[in-house]
Formats: structure tokens, sequence, C-alpha cells
């Protein structure tokens, strides 16, 4: 449905440790809008890659960390109330997760539920952070992280991200994408 979007294009600064401020494709800030969400990388520079095809999931923004040799991805899924797994982001996340890591016998997978105060600077109803091996047909990385943010109401917002060796900014990106609290 998406796939017609350009690749996610991040221009941050550097050099400073101050957050890096993201100039994004109108399409992915108006994707961003519409569900509510910000997204506040941390600084880097950063390489557009091309969509990655694959059965799992449909990422509609794919990007590098160059520095940090990270690979992001960028996930938006709307929910509706005829949808089987309504309301239901654990089986939901669950049922991607075993979707996206390796079939191999010696694979773990681990999931952090984020506690109270980390939920309260996402703004998302349920949050979760899985960490496992890809499969090769997803990532060549040996090891990924997916944040799935849910809304009710909304969707899901997935980060996956993708490594070798985990980089110095990833538990930054953990926090990095995170609704915006509602007007009024």
């Amino acid at each position: 449905m998406l796939r017609f979007l350009l690749p996610l294009l991040f221009i941050c600064s550097l050099g400073t440790g101050a957050r890096a401020q993201m100039d994004a494709p109108r399409d992915l800030q108006a994707l961003l809008d519409s569900f509510g969400v910000e997204l506040v990388p941390p600084p880097a520079t950063y390489k557009t890659l091309p969509p990655h095809p694959n059965d799992y999931l449909t990422d509609q923004f794919r990007t590098l960390a160059r520095e940090d040799k990270l690979e992001i991805r960028l996930a938006f899924q709307r929910e509706f109330p005829d949808d089987r797994m309504y309301d239901l982001p654990h089986l939901v996340t669950g049922l991607l997760v075993t979707n996206l890591s390796s079939n191999d016998e010696d694979v773990i997978t681990t999931v952090h539920r984020f506690d109270e105060e980390e939920m309260g600077r996402l703004r998302a109803d349920w949050a979760a952070l899985h960490t496992f091996r890809p499969k090769r047909s997803f990532s060549g990385y040996r090891h990924a992280q997916l944040v799935t943010l849910y809304r009710a109401g909304f969707g899901y917002v997935q980060l996956v991200l993708c490594f070798d060796r985990a980089p110095a900014t990833l538990d930054a990106w953990h926090t990095a994408l995170r609704f915006v609290p509602p007007a009024g």
C-alpha cells in the first residue's frame, strides 16, 4: 500500500550533544503526522537505502546510520475494529517477531516491556522491545531489535534496528520514536 513512498532521508546535525534535527521527506512527515508520531533520531550521518522487499514486514522507510553501521527501518500499520487481532498488540507483535526471527535451533529472543517512566516518554498505550537474530531473507545483519509502539484507534509503528555490533546509540533509538501528546 505504501511501497510507493520514497525511502527515508535523514539529514542530521553532526558534532553536537543535542538531539539531531531531522529534515524528513514530505511523505514521511505526512505519515508521521497521520499517526501522531514524532521521530527524534540520535545525531549521525545517514545514507538512504532502497526499500527491502520481504515476506514479513513492509517497511516504508529505510536508512543506514553510517558511523554506527546501524540499519533503521520504519513500518506503519493502521488498526481497524474489524481486524481479527484488534486491540491485541502483544499478539500482533509476537507473531511479527516469530516471522522475523531466524528458525535456527540456537536462537534466543528477548522481550523488554518498557517501565512506567519509559511509557510516559513514548506516550503509547502499549510498547515492547524484542531482540532477536533475524532471518537471512529479512536482514543480512546478525542482530535485530524491534521496537513496537501501539496506540488504540491508530495502530502500530514499528522501528527495526539491524546491526552486527551494538552501537553506542542503540539505547537512544529505543525511545527515538514516540507519540505526540494529544492536542487540547
